[in-house]
């Protein structure tokens, strides 16, 4: 209901507007203009104030709606309403399943400004662009860290640092490009944990002129393939992990009895609807091949068709999110 008074209010002061500029237009072209720039609006209303009544009238009915909208959304969802005042819709919407990186710079003298990243077994991968068209990605071989934090700083005169790795394929090549570097570059990076999968901080990497590679800026990454909606996971995102969390979940609820782990997936066809697998899975003490059919609903993300068995309790699902995902 707020935002229909708010809208309804909007477009009547627009409509109030106008009309006011087109009275204006009426006298003349120089008035008319002059109406078109608001603080300007004031000369035409002295001027002719008998005649700017009706869209003054009009504007000021149109206050009342959209008065009333902001107020109901101020005590409904203040956030909302400040997004809306901080034009803050009028900025692109950001793929939640892909990380914030705001990073830029250039990889062999082209521009670089990936879009996805992750941090799997020990190596930082920022990347631009598709697999099979103009494609481009940095590397960082750092190597596994336990803490909650890391911070680097490299000198290109130091010894026993990572190693850096530029992967590029344009299109036309059949082959990508490889360039390693195990040191003589500079580096500044700092890595901070946050829940429930990802690392967030800042990397400057500057390569030896010769390579024409920089980039500088904040970076997200995740630490694994799934991706979270409101704290849990969001079975809608295609990836391996996120099957194995979902039929993990199925043969729990299927066998309560009986603990199900090492889910281990055939190569999956992503192309195909339904997919049909053969899931490997160690349920009690025995090592079962399960036949499995899985769908995926737009809203609800992937399952199993006909899955009626009862959810499973909060402590059992705590327990299984602590468990690391066999991929």
């Amino acid at each position: 209901m707020d935002a229909l008074l708010i809208l309804g209010g909007f477009f009547l002061l627009l409509g109030s507007f106008f009309w006011l500029a087109l009275r204006a237009f009426a006298r003349g072209a120089g008035w008319g203009l002059l109406c078109l720039l608001p603080p300007l609006t004031l000369l035409y209303l002295f001027r002719y104030g008998k005649e700017a009544r009706a869209p003054l009238l009009c504007a000021l009915l149109a206050a009342m709606p959209l008065g009333f909208g902001l107020l109901g959304l101020a005590e409904q969802d203040p956030n909302r309403l400040r997004a809306l005042l901080n034009l803050e819709w009028l900025e692109p919407v950001r793929n939640p399943w892909q990380p914030d990186i705001r990073l830029r710079g250039r990889l062999w003298g082209e521009p670089f400004a990936p879009v996805e990243g992750e941090f799997i077994d020990g190596r930082l991968r920022l990347s631009q662009g598709s697999a099979s068209f103009d494609w481009r990605e940095l590397v960082i071989h750092l190597g596994e860290f336990s803490g909650s934090q890391l911070t680097l700083d490299i000198l290109p005169q130091d010894d026993d640092v990572p190693t850096i790795e530029l992967v590029r394929q344009l299109g036309g090549n059949p082959l990508p490009e490889a360039l390693r570097l195990e040191r003589g570059y500079s580096m500044h990076l700092q890595l901070q944990r946050q829940a429930p999968n990802r690392l967030v901080g800042n990397l400057h990497l500057g390569l030896p002129s010769a390579h024409r590679t920089w980039v500088s800026g904040p970076i997200e990454v995740f630490t694994d393939r799934l991706r979270y909606r409101e704290g849990r996971v969001d079975t809608r995102f295609d990836s391996v992990q996120t099957l194995q969390v979902v039929i993990e979940d199925y043969l729990q609820r299927r066998f309560p009895q009986h603990r199900v782990e090492a889910v281990q997936l055939p190569d999956i066809d992503w192309n195909s609807r339904p997919l049909e697998l053969r899931v490997q899975a160690r349920i009690g003490n025995r090592a079962l091949i399960v036949p499995l059919l899985l769908l995926k609903d737009e809203q609800m993300g992937w399952g199993v068709p006909g899955d009626r068995y009862p959810p499973r309790g909060a402590s059992d699902q705590e327990a299984d999110a602590a468990k690391p995902l066999k991929s």
